[in-house]
Formats: C-alpha cells, structure tokens, sequence
C-alpha cells in the first residue's frame, strides 16, 4: 500500500483512479451481498441474521457463536 505518511508515495496516489477503483470494488461487494441475501430467501441486507452464517473455522465458531459447519463436531 501507499504510506500516506511518505510524501514520495503520497505524490503517487491517483486519487480520481484510485476513488473509481474503491467505488466498483464496493458496488461489487454489494452485489454479491444481495445475490447472497437471496439465496438466504431474504429481499433485503438488513433481513441478515446469525443463524444466516456458518463457517469452517473452529476458532471463529467458538469465539463468535456462529454455527460450525465441518464435518467433525467441536
């Protein structure tokens, strides 16, 4: 990454291409987000819930509470 701190770099950073870049990259996540909520049978974001998530990883699911999904029980 660009360290703001370092004016060499900062001179460096395209701000108008890097803000375009950043707002595709968001658009995109948003997308995927909803492709994901409907899958969920849900027709908005914020209809997420807990008990939508699982994950693979025993220490996430242990420190967060959310359901395991692995083959093995925990």
């Amino acid at each position: 990454g660009i360290a703001t701190q370092k004016s060499h770099l900062r001179a460096r950073l395209e701000i108008e291409k890097s803000a375009e870049q950043l707002a595709r990259f968001l658009e995109s996540a948003v997308e995927l987000m909803q492709v994901l909520a409907r899958a969920c049978g849900h027709d908005h974001l914020n209809k997420f819930e807990k008990r939508d998530l699982v994950t693979l990883d025993r220490d996430m699911a242990y420190l967060t509470g959310i359901e395991y999904a692995g083959v093995t029980p925990l």
